[in-house]
């Protein structure tokens, strides 16, 4: 995850890590042609603390942050997302 609080109008460059979705994974690096689809996720500033608290705690005996009352762990929130495709090309 990536906030970009400070970073508006900024353009983020960052390297794309593949994930293989099934088990009969394909050994074979991504080839020129190949079509691989990029999403960008933009979650509202409480989900971000949610996830982020989340992925901090680790095994640590502690709660993430949570916005629901009552005693609940979770969090509402919203986000949206852009997706684009994207044909693998480079120069050899």
């Amino acid at each position: 995850m990536l906030s970009t609080e400070n970073m508006d109008g900024i353009v983020i460059r960052l390297p794309l890590f593949i994930n293989y979705e099934n088990s009969g994974r394909d050994d074979d690096h991504v080839k020129q042609g190949d079509v691989v689809t990029v999403e960008m996720q933009c979650l509202d500033k409480d989900a971000y603390r949610f996830f982020e608290t989340l992925y901090d705690v680790g095994s640590a005996m502690a709660n993430p942050v949570s916005n629901i009352k009552g005693g609940a762990l979770g969090c509402f929130g919203a986000y949206s997302f852009t997706s684009k495709d994207v044909v693998m090309e480079w120069d050899e």
